[in-house]
């Protein structure tokens, strides 16, 4: 019976950290021009990719990503903003999204 409290304890935790995380982050999908690609190649697995943009606030490097970009320097993308309380704002490549 305790073993069983402590579980539905910890599955509420989890539950309730990630409904405070949903409801005090805010995304926002921003217009950006590609201004470089860079690969990385990994000893351990695929190559990671590395895409920079600039956007209104200038020039920011986008979260790392384990697929190749199907895009060219110059190109107009979609990249989402996410700010959290405390946190500096990460960009992430949104292809599938118009803005």
């Amino acid at each position: 019976m305790k073993n069983r409290m402590v579980l539905y304890a910890g599955i509420a935790l989890i539950a309730g950290l990630y409904a405070y995380d949903q409801s005090t982050k805010t995304e926002t999908t921003l217009p950006a021009t590609l201004t470089g690609t860079d690969n990385q190649a990994s000893e351990k697995g695929s190559d990671i990719w590395h895409m920079s943009v600039m956007i209104d606030k200038g020039e920011v490097a986008l979260e790392p990503r384990a697929s190749r970009p199907d895009v060219a320097v110059g190109d107009r993308i979609c990249v989402t903003e996410t700010v959290r309380e405390g946190q500096l704002s990460q960009y992430h490549w949104a292809p599938s999204t118009t803005c």
